[in-house]
């Protein structure tokens, strides 16, 4: 999948993003959008198999559905919208059913590697505790206390998606779950 221009493009694009999200915590929008053009404009050419093409309604879908998904923890993280674009990116490229895929797997992939850290680094305990209070005193404020300033500088700490993001979409590009279940 990663030997058409759209694989080209995908590549190019998780790549720039990692790096500059990483580097700099921002996903520039000149990547994003000129991938987005790029996937549009091979899902509108006649040759689709050397393109990598996905079909012009899979690839604006993909777009639509995964811009839509990615806006509900961009609304409540109150964070940057470079993830919600290159979602979008990622969705045009790939189309709607791995473009979804695709945020599944960044989220649990980010999930589970970012509490491994976390535990590692700031122990286990500290972890749960703040997750517990934070739940907890939202759900039943009256018994709970909110977590401390240090658990809540801990919970808020902004992540870099980017990196996440191109791990999954590399589990989904090479259907690694299927390879797995077939070992």
């Amino acid at each position: 999948p990663l030997c058409t221009f759209s694989g080209l493009i995908l590549f190019l694009l998780l790549a720039m993003s990692t790096v500059t999200d990483l580097h700099q915590r921002k996903i520039f929008n000149w990547t994003t959008y000129t991938a987005f053009v790029w996937a549009i404009t091979i899902n509108l050419l006649p040759d689709s198999w050397s393109t990598g093409a996905v079909g012009l309604s899979s690839s604006l879908y993909g777009a639509m559905a995964c811009f839509a998904v990615m806006l509900i923890p961009y609304t409540l993280a109150r964070g940057g919208a470079g993830d919600v674009k290159l979602a979008t990116a990622i969705g045009a490229l790939v189309g709607l059913d791995s473009g979804l895929l695709v945020i599944a797997f960044a989220y649990i992939v980010a999930a589970v590697m970012i509490a491994q850290w976390t535990m590692w680094v700031r122990g286990p305990w500290n972890l749960l505790s703040a997750m517990f209070r934070r739940v907890g005193s939202r759900v039943f404020p009256q018994y709970v206390l909110p977590p401390t300033r240090q658990q809540s500088l801990l919970l808020d700490q902004p992540i870099p998606l980017a990196g996440f993001f191109a791990i999954a979409t590399l589990l989904v590009v090479f259907d690694l779950p299927a390879l797995l279940g077939s070992g």
